[in-house]
Order: C-alpha cells, then structure tokens, then sequence
C-alpha cells in the first residue's frame, strides 16, 4: 500500500499542472490562433478558394476531412475565418471556454485539411496543443467563465489526469523525436547545421548570417542544440526537486527557441514552442509573483474538473496518448512497416493527431525561382518576383530567393520536388489568372514557364526546368 501511495505522489507532482499555467496557456493559444488567422487571410484566396492553387477537387483528394470543403466560394472561406476568430477569441476571454476551445480545434483541423501543402512544424503543434487543451479545466482560472459563478471557489490550485499527462508528453516527446531524424543526417553528425543554414537566403535572419562571422563557435552551438533536444525534457519530469527542475525547464526552453528564432526564419514556430512550455510553469512560480492560488469570485472547480476525470474521458486521453506514440515510433522508422494500425490508427488520422517532427534534421539547399511569363504584346516579365510587388523585367541574373511568406516558401518547395510534378500545372494557372485579372487583352499572358536555380553549397547554380506551356493551362 505505502509502495502504491508513493507512486501516486510521484504521479500528482510529475503529471500535475498549476491551474493558473493552464490559464495562461489557453490565452496563449487564443492569441496564437488570432495571429495564425491574420497570417493565413493574406493568402485566403489563393490558399483556400477555387481561384487559387488548390481548389477544391484536388484539396479533396490529399485531406482526410475538412468543413472547409463546402464550398471553395471567397465568401464562405472568409466567414468560416470569421467564424474561427469568434471562436479563438472566446477561448482567450474564457468565455464558455470549454465549448471554444473545441470548436477552435475542430475549425483549425478543418483549416489544415483545407490545404495541407503549406502546413508547417508550428501549424503540427498548434493543433496537437488545442487537442490536449480540451482535457484540461481551462477556465477555472483568469477566466469569464469563473467570474459568472456566484460564491467563492474551492478546491486544489493543481490538476492531474490522464490527460494533463498526455499533455505534458506530447510536448516533452518532440524533442527527442526530433533528436533521433538529427543523428542520422550528416550535417548533424558533423555539427556544421548552423553553418550551412546561416548561408541559406530566405532562411537564417540578418543575425543568422552574422554568425558566419563567428564560424569557430557554430559547432559548440549545434552539439548543445542536439544534446538539449535529446536530454533537456528530463528536467522537466523529475520527481527531485520537481519544482525547482520544472521551472528551470521552462526557462531553458523557451531561452532556445527564442535563440533558434532569432538566426533562422521559423514563423510561429518558437511562439508556439513557449506557449506549449507555459503549462509547465510550476506552483512556485505563481506564488512567489502573488497571483493567488484561488480566484476572488467563481463556482466550485470540483464538478467540471470531475467530468474531465470521467473514465470515458481518460479512456479517450489514454487510447489518443497510446496512438500517438506509436505513430511518432511509425514515422521514426517507416522501412519497418507501420506500428501504428486498426481502429487506433483511425482515431490518429480522425483527431488530425498525425505529426512528423524531424524539425530542421536536414538544411535545405538556396532555391531560386523564376516564372517567365510572354505576355500578349511580347514583353516578359518573372511572375515570382510580380507576387512581391510590381511586375518586373525577366532578370536570370538575380533571381530572388524570397518567397511571400513562410507558407509560399513551403508550398514552392513541394513543387520544386520531384512529388509535386503535378501541382505545377494548376500553380501556373493560378500566376496566369492572378496577372491577367484587371489587365487590357495586351497586358496577359501568353506563355508561361516555372524554373527553379538549384545553388547547392560550394557549387554552381543549376537551371532546373519545372513546367512550361505556350498555349497555358
């Protein structure tokens, strides 16, 4: 019995969460999803219509579900936006959290099947985090939610359940993931990622490539990264000194990825990293700010909190923790034949709990690209340097290796590959449809072309032909 006492113990201290840290993660991740909504609606028709570059016949046939697949129309995509916004800003007031909470992930997973070809490492956690989220009691603290209640709040200022554990190892399980896919690339083994990533235009930052003015210490850099991702976590799951361990953690990892952020081009990456590592800021640390354990006002926390302890709902937590495991085990080692199958494989796919995190194992070479488009009154002008501006004089010479933004770069880097043969078409009729709206007969496209410039490192840059066509899609 005193055995199994102690395992409980150990079980509340390494699995438990301060209910003031889930308040500030679910703030986090109405703040984060606001951002990502603003991010996206810049590129809302080119992304998400049947304008754009993938309507909706062939977005049907790579999602596995998405309401957005109702209509490709402009105006039903900007409401299901408007839509998710209301619900994302709900969730940050704490206003019938729970019911926000889920409909913010059921939208944002219907978002990423709406067009998966320009989803990133950030949008993978984004939408794991607000799966977890939903077995937490995410309005007991800083919340309107607790403010309706009408007498004073009871109750432990610590929650632990299956799913708050879930929580905390889906977050702990990236890194080490993404040590493994690191040790096998030989750019890791050699410790020279920061050195080729700094030379890449488009990804490292000016500061980025500042430290190829400093190259002795680039080696020392890479090798604390890869022994941070595979060892770090452990502070975080220490029944010693738990509090003091855990808060160490989330100073350290939040310290990485503001660093990691700050010399490469992640987007929403390192945003999301620290929203995720807010749920584990400690009991200690609230209480030595003077933030109270307890809220001024509110109902009693033990009934919401006891449904979220419902066997059903911990079966449903233990069965999601279980499959995504076994997926991550699938992606690490896919010669092997899947681990991951039957009805758990379906509830992976389902819940949109699929991930792949080998973040950064390789460094991509420079890509330059360049559209030549002929247009009707004979002059030629780089339709990917037009996306950034005005149209502008075909230049081979200084081609630009910029993309629009974060998802242009990762939508433009699957069409450069080899499986993307087949998107360039309908990518090249969305640069020919996009020029052409709003300009006289003479001013269209009359044959168009995509190239892109390999410039591997130490070598010489290389035409690549993707797709041409004079009479155009």
């Amino acid at each position: 019995m005193r055995a199994a006492s102690v395992l409980v113990q150990v079980a509340r201290t390494v699995f438990g969460v301060d209910l003031r840290s889930v308040a500030v993660l679910r703030i986090a991740l109405a703040a984060l999803l606001l951002a990502d909504l603003a991010y996206r609606a810049l590129d809302l028709e080119a992304h998400y219509t049947d304008f754009g570059v993938l309507p909706l016949r062939e977005a049907t046939r790579l999602g596995p579900w998405s309401l957005h697949f109702l209509s490709g129309a402009a105006g039903f995509q900007t409401g299901m936006f408007v839509l998710a916004a209301g619900c994302a800003l709900a969730l940050g007031l704490g206003w019938h959290a729970r019911a926000a909470a889920f409909a913010s992930w059921l939208l944002l997973a219907s978002l990423h099947g709406r067009n998966p070809l320009i989803l990133t490492g950030a949008d993978e956690m984004l939408r794991v985090l607000l799966f977890w989220s939903l077995f937490l009691p995410l309005s007991a603290r800083f919340s309107l939610d607790a403010r309706r209640r009408s007498h004073p709040a009871g109750g432990s200022a610590r929650f632990v359940s299956v799913g708050s554990a879930a929580l905390l190892l889906q977050v702990a399980l990236v890194y080490p993931v993404a040590a493994i896919f690191k040790r096998r690339e030989e750019v890791w083994q050699q410790l020279d990622f920061l050195e080729r990533a700094a030379g890449v235009e488009g990804v490292a930052t000016a500061l980025g490539r500042r430290l190829l003015d400093v190259p002795e210490i680039l080696p020392a850099l890479s090798w604390g990264a890869l022994q941070l991702e595979t060892w770090g976590v452990l502070l975080a799951f220490s029944p010693w000194r738990s509090e003091a361990l855990r808060g160490l953690a989330v100073a350290v990892f939040v310290a990485f990825h503001a660093a990691i952020g700050s010399v490469l081009g992640l987007g929403l990456f390192p945003l999301v990293m620290g929203a995720a590592w807010s749920v584990f800021l400690p009991t200690a640390f609230w209480d030595r700010l003077g933030v109270g354990a307890r809220p001024v006002t509110g109902g009693p926390e033990a009934p919401p909190r006891s449904r979220l302890r419902h066997p059903a709902v911990q079966f449903v937590a233990g069965c999601a923790l279980i499959a995504v495991a076994l997926q991550n085990l699938d992606t690490l080692a896919p010669e092997r034949g899947r681990v991951l199958r039957g009805p758990l494989r379906a509830l992976t796919h389902a819940l949109r709990l699929d991930q792949h995190w080998s973040l950064w194992s390789r460094v991509p070479f420079n890509r330059y690209y360049v559209f030549p488009a002929r247009l009707a009154d004979g002059r030629e002008v780089d339709l990917h340097r037009a996306l950034l501006g005005p149209g502008v004089p075909l230049d081979w010479e200084r081609p630009r290796r910029r993309s629009r933004n974060g998802h242009w770069w990762k939508y433009q880097l699957l069409v450069s590959a080899p499986a993307g043969e087949r998107l360039r078409p309908t990518y090249a009729g969305w640069l020919r449809r996009s020029w052409n709206r709003g300009r006289p007969p003479g001013e269209r496209v009359a044959g168009l072309e995509l190239w892109m410039i390999e410039a591997p490192p130490g070598g010489e840059r290389r035409r690549v032909p993707l797709w041409r066509s004079e009479a155009g899609p």
